[in-house]
């Protein structure tokens, strides 16, 4: 399982190049359907909870995650892209969970696409699937200062914000 440390606090990403073929509209936002609160049992199989982070009871209220993910739609559209995904984040679920760094609060997300099928309960039950294809990344919020994390995995030499993960 990759190590993921916190690095610092970062609000954009540069965009990277896309096959110009395929031309999604990357500005389109989330669905608020497609959101959901992830159980803190489920949150505690991230790749870096517990590390870093530690899962919590805390509600997350709609109005704080409009404004997250009006930071968030952005960063992922660039992130996406500078790895060739075709799939724009408009396709994505997103599960989100409280959590505690230190004396931070923070908000973990976890995304991932919705083509790829999904349980009854996915909004609560962590979801991988995988064919090569960017199926699902990472985030993490911190709710004082309104800005994402950056995250760095072993063996990747420059951090993200939003941190790729691929199924083969």
């Amino acid at each position: 399982m990759p190590v993921i440390m916190w690095l610092a606090i970062v609000t954009s990403l540069a965009p990277g190049a896309v096959d110009s073929d395929y031309a999604p509209n990357w500005s389109a936002p989330f669905i608020r359907e497609w959101r959901g609160a992830m159980s803190i049992g489920e949150a505690r199989l991230l790749p870096y909870a517990g590390v870093s982070f530690k899962p919590e009871r805390r509600h997350i209220g709609a109005a704080q995650l409009d404004a997250l993910e009006a930071r968030l739609l952005p960063v992922l559209a660039a992130r996406l892209k500078s790895v060739g995904s075709k799939d724009p984040p408009s396709s994505y679920f997103r599960q989100y969970v409280a959590a505690r760094s230190g004396n931070s609060r923070v908000i973990l997300v976890h995304g991932y696409l919705r083509d790829t099928g999904h349980g009854t309960d996915w909004t609560r039950k962590l979801e991988h699937s995988g064919d090569g294809r960017v199926h699902f990344w990472d985030a993490v919020y911190i709710v004082r200062r309104r800005r994402f994390v950056e995250l760095k995995q072993e063996g990747d030499p420059s951090p993200h914000v939003v941190m790729i993960q691929r199924m083969q």
